[in-house]
């Protein structure tokens, strides 16, 4: 595990497993006297594959200076998981939400991580219980046409809110050599969180994209209404540094 006190002013890392570790934004930890809390590094440049290039990397008391031959076979991309963006979670009756602007977000993630190569899952919930959205046989169930899969991308149906959960998907990440996710979707407080925390208990490195997820509002266990915006800080707040790190679109475009 690379620290603060391992880096010097400037450090030319030559090694491609090192470089690699570097790019995903994975494995740094801030061990300085200043604080041990973790830094997610935001690159100036993205590394490209297939051919020799650098990325610097501004921190608090270092700059890291990335430079080294990236090969194909060599470069392995953090997996975009897509949760449940189905027809049904438009419908009126999914309730009031937050971050309007999600499908959108995710939407120009999805974009990134075509372009650039990226391994891309989406997830589609099928419901068991009749009546509802994601009942079989019926239009709720079917992707949002905007986010809809392209016919190489994988598709994970799931039953419950736990996209791990009897579907596969930890074999098939880790058949591909997948060790990091970049999560998105809805909601933040069901799918969203469940799914993150078994990814982070398997020893998934797990991201979760503030403004590329959103929550409905409900009532509290004592019954005290509860905002979506409410809903959603408080599902990032259980998963933020003990199951997974919470980052911004922003962020995200820079792990891919």
């Amino acid at each position: 595990m690379a620290t603060l006190e391992s880096v010097q002013p400037v450090l030319m890392v030559r090694d491609v497993a090192a470089s690699i570790l570097f790019y995903q934004l994975l494995g740094f930890e801030q061990k300085s006297s200043r604080s041990d809390a973790p830094l997610l590094l935001e690159p100036r440049s993205v590394i490209r594959r297939g051919a020799r290039a650098s990325s610097t990397f501004t921190i608090p008391t270092a700059t890291v200076c990335i430079s080294t031959e990236i090969y194909e076979e060599d470069l392995v991309m953090p997996t975009l998981l897509i949760l449940d963006m189905q027809i049904g979670m438009t419908w009126p009756k999914s309730g009031v939400r937050n971050n309007p602007q999600a499908e959108s977000v995710i939407a120009e993630l999805l974009g990134t991580w075509r372009a650039r190569g990226a391994p891309v899952v989406h997830v589609r919930h099928i419901s068991r219980t009749p009546g509802s959205p994601f009942w079989p046989g019926q239009p709720g169930v079917e992707f949002q046409p905007s986010l809809a899969p392209l016919e190489a991308e994988h598709v994970v149906e799931k039953n419950v809110p736990d996209a791990f959960i009897n579907t596969g998907l930890e074999r098939w990440l880790h058949a591909r050599g997948q060790s990091s996710i970049v999560v998105v979707g809805v909601s933040t407080n069901n799918s969203v969180e469940s799914t993150a925390r078994t990814a982070g208990n398997l020893g998934f490195r797990t991201y979760v994209v503030a403004d590329g997820t959103f929550a409905f509002e409900k009532p509290d266990f004592r019954g005290v209404h509860r905002s979506a915006d409410d809903v959603h800080a408080m599902a990032l707040a259980n998963l933020h540094g003990e199951y997974a790190t919470v980052i911004s679109s922003h962020e995200a475009r820079n792990v891919a």
